[in-house]
């Protein structure tokens, strides 16, 4: 409906949600220096629009006016002309308060009394909103909170969250840390940890490396504590903090020791009802040659904690990309990284590069900072004493600067992917906080569409016909903390995903030796998904090669749009089995047209075929949006 504004100011739309058919009226009022509109919503709350392109802001009203008036004198004879039932003289020198029998009555003088000239202030309830500011010592050394350019970083080049942290820090929101332990007695995290409790019912740690509730490490397990402290370090007096300094910290042990696919299935199953953040700062080996993926039974439990967790809105795997940069590694050979139900975490140094072990893949969501060789490390809890990383006030050698902190408990010697992995939890964290409602994929999309272009000059960014960019070195991009609580406060939640595929077997099509062209498989979605919006890309493939590390595989999108897994030099394996590749690079585009696939081996000499290929999308129907 149209709304009439008093003194010929333009009209806007209101919502119906709000107005009635007699409270459409806008009131023009002279507050504190600004004109200000006002509309009634019911009794007792009134919007504000400073602008008709603005959405309304709506605050409790009590039917009071501020005004300032020279003289005490002429006090009444205005309380009377505008139907005030009483006046006083308010706390502030020369301002008085004049009652109405009702917020409208209030507002019809306000605008009066603009109109002649005079500064008026409705009574409104504003809720304080506090500003943080850390008082952690080391939080000065946390560059990837906030980078001022320290020691030679580019400013900028962090979580951008001190916004968002002056209404979230991570208040209800539950991690499980799944690593080689966590050192709850920590004087950095204990007050945010789950109390220890020896029976298993109750208790929301688990060693299960040894079937027992006391996550503690041993002092060869030093990395569980540092990523917890990235995570939700406390805010206090001590050391540095979190990106989440509120939330609560479980402590799963698993990776102290190796572990059956079956105590794997129970880790990712444990508590789904209570955490909402299981943090994966691990994966299968970085050597470039590995190819591993979880059993059925992890997948299982991964794809049961997504659908059924957390209230049925899932629960959020957030994990390593992985740290094979060097030896050529991609993260879409690692098959927990490439999973549709995880957010794979990559990783930029303080000048915004890719690090120095960072793996590219199309499956990367996006990248936070972390350290590089040469490059500042991340500051963290260590191990209390001499046990941990930092255990005589040295580092290692490959960050800077070369000394440690003298407090063993702290170490600024931590990084990779594994410490970028927590700053992302740290951060959903924060998310989930703001909008308690929003599911897994949500999450996902989110962090996604708010990330910003790290190393803009790098050639590989490509925009996709849904607007997002992307890149294989860094995902979305850097992720922006602001942005993404921002968004998800006013965030719609995704309607149901579901699958589609398409699969063609028994090809044997020869893949020609070093040649750029490769064998191509096409798939033409046009019939089978004419009104389908894409989220995750699966493409699976066998294939057998003399050398399938000279293989590198290419998916094209029918709007041109390219994901692409490059070759691993180290990899002499024969054979690639039901290996499925993962990309969100197609997020956001549409399904119909044709999906090519193709296989192209990279150097001479060896030689092989496609036996078989099959493409997955996951999304969602466009009518459902």
């Amino acid at each position: 409906m149209k709304s009439k504004i008093f003194t010929g100011i333009a009209i806007f739309l209101v919502s119906q949600a709000y107005a009635s058919a007699e409270d459409t009226l806008i009131y023009r009022v002279q507050s504190s220096g600004l004109q200000r509109l006002f509309q009634l919503v019911g009794e007792t709350q009134v919007t504000e629009v400073t602008t008709p392109a603005k959405s309304s802001i709506v605050y409790d009203m009590e039917p009071v006016l501020s005004i300032a008036v020279p003289r005490v004198a002429d006090v009444p004879h205005l309380a009377t002309s505008t139907g005030a039932l009483n006046w006083k003289q308010a706390p502030t020198g020369g301002f008085y308060l004049l009652g109405f029998p009702s917020n409208r009555a209030a507002l019809e003088a306000a605008q009066r009394l603009s109109g002649q000239g005079w500064d008026v202030s409705p009574d409104l309830r504003r809720k304080k909103t506090s500003r943080f500011n850390p008082t952690d010592p080391l939080f000065k050394n946390q560059w990837h909170l906030k980078n001022l350019a320290q020691l030679g970083g580019i400013a900028g080049i962090d979580l951008n969250l001190s916004t968002a942290w002056n209404s979230y820090r991570g208040q209800g929101i539950n991690v499980a840390v799944v690593d080689d332990g966590l050192q709850l007695s920590h004087p950095d995290l204990a007050a945010n940890c789950f109390p220890l409790s020896s029976n298993r019912t109750q208790s929301l740690h688990f060693d299960f490396n040894n079937n027992d509730t006391n996550p503690a490490p041993t002092s060869d397990d030093v990395h569980g504590t540092s990523v917890a402290g990235l995570l939700a370090a406390s805010s206090n007096t001590l050391g540095g903090l979190g990106v989440a300094p509120e939330a609560r910290l479980g402590g799963l042990r698993l990776t102290a020791d190796s572990t059956t696919p079956s105590t794997d299935a129970s880790a990712f199953g444990w508590k789904n009802s209570v955490f909402h953040i299981y943090n994966n700062s691990w994966g299968p080996s970085d050597d470039g040659m590995t190819t591993e993926a979880p059993d059925s039974v992890v997948l299982s439990a991964m794809e049961r904690a997504v659908k059924f967790g957390r209230g049925g809105l899932g629960c959020i795997f957030v994990w390593a990309c992985g740290n094979g940069r060097v030896e050529g590694d991609n993260s879409n050979y690692d098959g927990y990284a490439n999973s549709i139900y995880t957010i794979a975490v990559g990783a930029v140094s303080d000048r915004g590069s890719i690090t120095t072990e960072s793996e590219s893949g199309a499956n990367v969501v996006a990248v936070v900072p972390s350290s590089s060789l040469d490059r500042q490390g991340l500051c963290t809890t260590d191990l209390v004493g001499k046990s941990g990383y930092n255990f005589d006030g040295s580092n290692d050698g490959s960050v800077i600067p070369t000394t440690n902190f003298k407090d063993l408990n702290y170490t600024n010697d931590f990084g990779m992917t594994s410490g970028a992995t927590p700053l992302v939890s740290g951060v959903v964290a924060l998310i989930l906080q703001a909008n308690p409602k929003l599911g897994w994929r949500d999450v996902q999309e989110i962090l996604m569409r708010t990330a910003r272009k790290v190393s803009p000059t790098d050639t590989d960014w490509k925009r996709n016909t849904a607007g997002f960019w992307f890149n294989h070195k860094f995902g979305a991009g850097l992720v922006d903390t602001n942005a993404a609580v921002n968004l998800a406060k006013t965030w719609k939640n995704l309607a149901a995903s579901t699958p589609i595929f398409m699969e063609q077997k028994n090809l044997n099509k020869n893949i020609p030796d070093n040649s750029p062209s490769g064998t191509v498989v096409t798939f033409d979605f046009s019939s089978k998904a004419p009104n389908f919006r894409v989220e995750h890309v699966q493409f699976t493939v066998s294939v057998n090669h003399s050398y399938v590390g000279d293989l590198k595989y290419v998916l094209t999108s029918p709007s041109g749009m390219q994901s692409i897994v490059e070759p691993r030099p180290n990899d002499s394996s024969t054979s690639l089995e039901n290996w499925t590749f993962m990309s969100v690079r197609h997020w956001g585009e549409a399904a119909k047209g044709v999906w090519k696939l193709s296989v192209i081996d990279t150097e001479s000499g060896d030689t092989g075929s496609l036996i078989s290929a099959k493409i997955t999308l996951h999304g969602t129907a466009l009518s459902t949006l």
